[in-house]
């Protein structure tokens, strides 16, 4: 159980760690985290690392809480280009996708050249699992809120108000299943300088 508060990981800044030394929190097991509610429960990146990275082999289930102000370990872009509003309903695999504006990024929008992990809020290479849960204010190149490189299920909760080059909420090239979800003002492109946002 995740108790009421709000949890910066300011103590553990560094990035590009695999062993959960410093910056991101590394998952290499079977781990779940319940809280007690996005408004009471919330965890913040403060702008330094995203803050789950799953590795392969890792298995991450969330339930209940909030991940904001987390920041994917990439270069700059710029060019921006807002999404609407939606709720995903939806299954699709690698190049398959059930939504096609700036909410989803796939691996063709764009060249892989940059050895990047991305994903603002979470970095996933295994099984994520997120339940009512909140991803908010995070940014990244690929994935202002995830980058899905292994398995994600998302039930209900919101993925808002993040930014990524490709992908605004989520960047996408594994599988991803979403069910009543609310995806909501994620931004494409839009210069990092002008980030975290005024709120």
């Amino acid at each position: 159980l995740l108790p009421r508060g709000l949890y910066k990981l300011n103590e553990r800044i560094g990035r590009n760690d695999d062993s959960s030394r410093y910056g991101d929190l590394d998952i290499t097991s079977r781990i779940t985290i319940q809280g007690e509610g996005i408004d009471f429960s919330v965890i913040d990146g403060v702008y330094e690392d995203r803050i789950f990275h799953i590795l392969e082999g890792g298995i991450l289930t969330l339930h209940d809480l909030t991940l904001l102000n987390g920041k994917g370990d990439d270069p700059p872009f710029t060019e921006p280009e807002s999404t609407v509003d939606t709720v995903l309903d939806c299954v699709f695999s690698l190049f398959t996708d059930c939504d096609t504006n700036a909410t989803i990024g796939l691996p063709n929008d764009f060249e892989h050249v940059i050895a990047v992990r991305g994903g603002g809020a979470i970095a996933n290479s295994g099984f994520l699992v997120l339940n009512q849960v909140t991803i908010e204010y995070n940014i990244s190149l690929r994935g202002g809120g995830i980058a899905n490189y292994g398995t994600v299920e998302i039930t209900g909760g919101r993925i808002c108000n993040n930014q990524g080059r490709v992908g605004g909420a989520i960047y996408n090239e594994g599988n991803l299943e979403i069910n009543g979800t609310q995806i909501c003002d994620n931004n494409r492109g839009e210069d990092p300088a002008d980030w975290p946002p005024k709120y």
